[in-house]
């Protein structure tokens, strides 16, 4: 049976990626690495927008991948300079950052590891994997209103505009990536509604629209 990847970690640079997927073939983990240069929701909304380089491995892979990675990241605290960031850290702080470990480095999620040891704080394991599951729950409610976006696209779909499109399909369509790996869709049904209408709609005017511009510019040549 064909293996089914998810995107497991993103990674800046090639380099990053290939360490990490070495490190994952060592202890054969199946992994490929796919750079990603679009991110429609960035470039819609004026960011720049970076490659980046996503590392994917079966969901199946996604505790004992983790597990792998912790242990590569076995840094000393005695090795660290004294003014290492994590060190001002409180313990509800580190707490944190292992709870959403999806948001820093494999390096820090460790070193948050010994320091909470370091201070005998205990980990409860249980309550740190409920925490997380909890995060994903939360992260994956889809999002509403997008009024804005809404009302434009409509305008634009009406007004025969290439962009109506885009954005119907934007809304309809757009999936984010969970920590788990699992994508959903980033929009409540109401948006999704509006933008599969919005989408709709273009497709019918735009290439009328672009018909009767044609001829129109054509006609004054053949005058």
């Amino acid at each position: 049976m064909e293996t089914e990847f998810v995107v497991f970690r993103r990674y800046s640079t090639k380099e990053e990626a290939e360490l990490v997927q070495q490190l994952f073939e060592e202890h054969s983990i199946v992994s490929k690495i796919a750079i990603n240069t679009t991110d429609l929701e960035g470039t819609m909304a004026g960011a720049s927008v970076n490659p980046k380089f996503e590392l994917s491995i079966s969901e199946d892979d996604f505790d004992r991948a983790d597990e792998l990675l912790l242990a590569a990241n076995d840094t000393q605290l005695e090795d660290l300079d004294e003014d290492y960031y994590l060190f001002q850290f409180t313990d509800d702080d580190l707490i944190n950052v292992l709870i959403h470990s999806y948001e820093w480095s494999e390096h820090d999620i460790a070193i948050s590891r010994k320091l909470l040891e370091s201070r005998n704080v205990s980990i409860d394991e249980h309550a740190l994997k409920q925490q997380k599951t909890e995060r994903i729950i939360e992260l994956s409610q889809p999002e509403s209103g997008q009024t804005g976006w809404i009302v434009f696209g409509y305008i634009m779909a009406f007004g025969g505009g290439f962009f109506g499109l885009l954005i119907g399909y934007f809304l309809w369509k757009t999936k984010k990536n969970l920590p788990n790996g699992k994508q959903v869709y980033s929009y409540d049904e109401t948006v999704r509604k509006h933008g599969l209408r919005i989408f709709f709609v273009s497709l019918i005017i735009f290439p009328v629209a672009f018909i009767i511009k044609f001829y129109a510019n054509l006609s004054q040549y053949i005058r």
